[in-house]
Order: C-alpha cells, then sequence, then structure tokens
C-alpha cells in the first residue's frame, strides 16, 4: 500500500513540474487513464500546499533535465519506428501502443490501452505456444515467435514478435515490451513458394523423363523415380552426391568413354551451358547399356547468379535400335542388286533404289509421283493386270514374269514380286515390289536351244 501511494505521489509530483504523462506512463508502468485519475485526484491537495513545483525544488535539475531529454529522445524513436510497439504492465494489460500498432491492426490507443494483447487472436495459434510465451517472459527470459492475429476489420495478418520483461529498480518485473514486425507479404510469398515447388515436384514425379536438380557445385538436390530407373540408383545412393561418384560409364556415338571433366552436365554446372539432345549411351552399375539423349541448363536467380541446373534424361534405347535397323534396312535397300519400288496406297511411286534407275533408265526424279504404267510394255492384256490386282487384294502377294519398257524404249522380261503393307486399320499402306531383268537369262535359254 506505501509502495503504491509513492507511487501516487511522485507521478502526481512531477506531472505537475510538466512531464510528459507519456513519459510518466512508460517509466512507473501505468496507463496514462491512470495517471489523469491520480492527478486529478490530488488536486485539491495539490491546491492546498500551494504549487507542486515547489515540492521539486529540492531535486537536482540538471540530472532531471538529462534524464527528461532521454525519456523524449525514446519516446520519438518509439513513436517513429517501423515496428509495433506495445509495452503492458505486469499483469499484460496494455498502457502504451505505438502509431505503427493502428496501422497495422487498425485499432486505435484509446481501443486498446487497457486491453491485454489476446484481443487481437485469430485463433489460429495453439494454446500450447501462448502457455510458453508466458513461462518464458515471466521467469525474466526474452521470447521470440510468431503470430497470425486478426485485425479490426476481420483480416488476418502475420508477425514475428520479440517480447521482453521490463524490470523497475527492485529486480522485479513491472513492465513487458513486445517489438513486432509485420511478416504478412513475406509469409505470404514463401506459402505461394511452397505450393509452386509442391507443384513442381508432383510435375517431376509423374515425368517419364528422368529429371535431376543440382545445386552450384552439381550435388544433386531433387530426383524422380524415372531418374533412379535410368541411372540404376536408388534415392538414398544420389541425395548429396554428383554424377561422377554414382561409378556411371558414359561411352560417345563412337563408343570412346567419356570423362566427367568434359560431359555436358559437367558443362552445364560449372561454364552455365544450355545442352540440346546430347546423347550418350550409359552403363549404369547393373551392366545394361542404354542410350540417353541429355538436356541441361542453368537456373538463375533474380540478380542473375546461377542457383541450380536442371537436367533431364530421355531412354531412347528403342528409338536408337530402331534407327539401327532402318539403316540397315536403307543399306540393304541402296545396295540391293534387285529393283525395289514402293508405291502409296494410291498406286504412285514414292521411292526407288539405285538398281531401279540402272535396270528401267529412270532416275529417281523422273519416276517419284508417278503411277509404275509408265513402265508398261503394251504385251500384256487387261485380263493379266486384273488378275494380278485381284490375286493382291486377296493374299497380299502377287510374282510372276512380265514385260515392262526401259526409257529408251526397248522390251525386257522381268521377274516381279508385289507385296502389301498394311496400316493398323487394315487398309493399304503401301506397295513394296522388286524385279530384275530376265534378259540375261533368257538370252542364255534361247542360245542353248
Amino acid at each position: 500500500m506505501r509502495d503504491k501511494k509513492e507511487l501516487q505521489e511522485r507521478a502526481v509530483r512531477e506531472a505537475a513540474e510538466g512531464r510528459p504523462l507519456l513519459e510518466l506512463a512508460l517509466e512507473l508502468g501505468v496507463s496514462t487513464t491512470t495517471l489523469r485519475r491520480w492527478i486529478s485526484a490530488s488536486e485539491a491537495r495539490t491546491k492546498a500546499r500551494g504549487s507542486a513545483r515547489k515540492v521539486a525544488t529540492s531535486l537536482s535539475r540538471e540530472k532531471y533535465s538529462e534524464a527528461s531529454q532521454r525519456m523524449r529522445l525514446l519516446i520519438h524513436a518509439l513513436e517513429q519506428s517501423p515496428a509495433t510497439i506495445i509495452v503492458t504492465d505486469a499483469d499484460g494489460r496494455i498502457i502504451y501502443a505505438n502509431p505503427k500498432f493502428t496501422e497495422t491492426t487498425g485499432y486505435s490507443t484509446d481501443e486498446a490501452i487497457g486491453q491485454t494483447p489476446r484481443f487481437l487472436k485469430s485463433g489460429f495459434t495453439p494454446p500450447e505456444e501462448y502457455h510458453r510465451l508466458w513461462k518464458t517472459i515471466r521467469a525474466g527470459k526474452e521470447w521470440r515467435g510468431e503470430f497470425r492475429n486478426k485485425r479490426k476489420d476481420g483480416s488476418l495478418y502475420w508477425e514475428r514478435a520479440s517480447i521482453s520483461p521490463v524490470f523497475d529498480a527492485e529486480g522485479r518485473i513491472a513492465n513487458f515490451m513486445a517489438v513486432k514486425e509485420n511478416i504478412t507479404e513475406y509469409k505470404e510469398a514463401e506459402a505461394a513458394r511452397q505450393q509452386a515447388e509442391e507443384r513442381f515436384r508432383a510435375v517431376v514425379t509423374a515425368m517419364a523423363e528422368g529429371v535431376l536438380l543440382l545445386d552450384p557445385e552439381g550435388r544433386i538436390v531433387l530426383f524422380n523415380a524415372a531418374a533412379e530407373g535410368m541411372l540404376g540408383h536408388m534415392g538414398e545412393q544420389m541425395a548429396g552426391r554428383r554424377l561422377d561418384e554414382l561409378n556411371l560409364r558414359w561411352l560417345s556415338e563412337r563408343g570412346e568413354t567419356v570423362p566427367m571433366e568434359s560431359h555436358p552436365v559437367r558443362r552445364a554446372v560449372k561454364k552455365g551451358e544450355t545442352i540440346r539432345q546430347s546423347v550418350y549411351a550409359l552403363l549404369p552399375p547393373s551392366g545394361e547399356l542404354r542410350w540417353i539423349s541429355i538436356n541441361a541448363g542453368p537456373v538463375s536467380t533474380s540478380s542473375g547468379a546461377q542457383s541450380t541446373t536442371v537436367v533431364s534424361f530421355s531412354d531412347i534405347t528403342e528409338r536408337k535400335g530402331a534407327e539401327e535397323r532402318l539403316k540397315l534396312v536403307g543399306s540393304a535397300f541402296d545396295n540391293s542388286v534387285e529393283a525395289i519400288m514402293i508405291t502409296d496406297g494410291d498406286n504412285r511411286i514414292v521411292s526407288v533404289n539405285a538398281a531401279f534407275s540402272e535396270i528401267t533408265g529412270y532416275s529417281r526424279g523422273e519416276v517419284i509421283g508417278k503411277s509404275p504404267s509408265l513402265l508398261a510394255s503394251g504385251r500384256h492384256s487387261k485380263a493379266f493386270y486384273r488378275d494380278m490386282w485381284e490375286a493382291l487384294a486377296a493374299a497380299g502377294r502377287w510374282q510372276g514374269e512380265i514385260w515392262n519398257r526401259r526409257k529408251d524404249g526397248r522390251l525386257y522380261p522381268a521377274w516381279l514380286s508385289i507385296s502389301v503393307v498394311r496400316a493398323a486399320d487394315g487398309s493399304v499402306d503401301q506397295y513394296v515390289t522388286l524385279f530384275f531383268d530376265m534378259s540375261e537369262r533368257s538370252d542364255r535359254i534361247r542360245g542353248a536351244s
């Protein structure tokens, strides 16, 4: 009771000397409303004694002036602070809130004074966190954390807070001070980033291509199941490691071993090069050689610095095999001693080989798009050709001897074989015709007879 009376007397005395109420409130740990009530109640006593200013004549005016100046500087700093600052008494009731508080929450200072900060609760912060907060600051320690609070208009906002106890001259907790930073934009950006990352991971996971994300040192920080399968390593064997640490052997299309120093992924990581469809053979630990098409490129930050490298692998083993088979077929087509003519479903020539030109005298350019009828000799009846086409329709093939005409007009006998190539729906896609010149054979037969 004695302490409260002394506090009231001091407050009235210093207020009478012109001390700003806000300064007194912060220093004494009471609200300005309480100060006004004390001053009003003591007004009669103050008049009876004369002037409260006379009571303070024994004070050191020089020391008081210095303290008052420091307090004014402090008040100015609090008022101009870009952070929200709240001061409460020892029971948690607000005795001061700076202008940033009003800007952030929408509540005026008068609406906040006397309340506890719980009127800002949104319900998102669990009770356990508030329990830890009070346990920490009542133990005389600083608490740091984040709140998702509610503004006066009902909208939500995030703030990062530092709450510390303020001690009086006897070492007892007199006040609590909270310094808060509005981090709503940061939180929203972080949530958007996390959503984008989750979408990216979902897309990468679903991709048939193998995908790796490498840090600036070339270490694997993200991978998908397809990459595990192609590289022959499980995730735990790849995470945090570089490609040259995975016991992989890379071969060029000529069959030469490719050192990791000149590997396209290494160039993408170290030099920031963009790699497009670079083809290599990969021999993983499993020993099954696979052909891989590699794409790689740097991903830069907003400042332009390279942060990561994205690498994608496409397994083109089947395509490579098909290409090799096509090369083999093409070689056989080009080097065959028999003439080969391919026509489309409408019986228009689409391709011929060198033997065709040698036998008929027509170049490839002269016959493409034409009908094979340009080779007709005129010796065969319409019934002959009708029977041939009926056999093709029924059996899908026909072979026999036929007389054709060369470009120079000379006739020659040919042994001809035609096969039908059908599309998936059963329609005729192509006709493949093979024939050879029987002139020499016919001459030998005539000579023998």
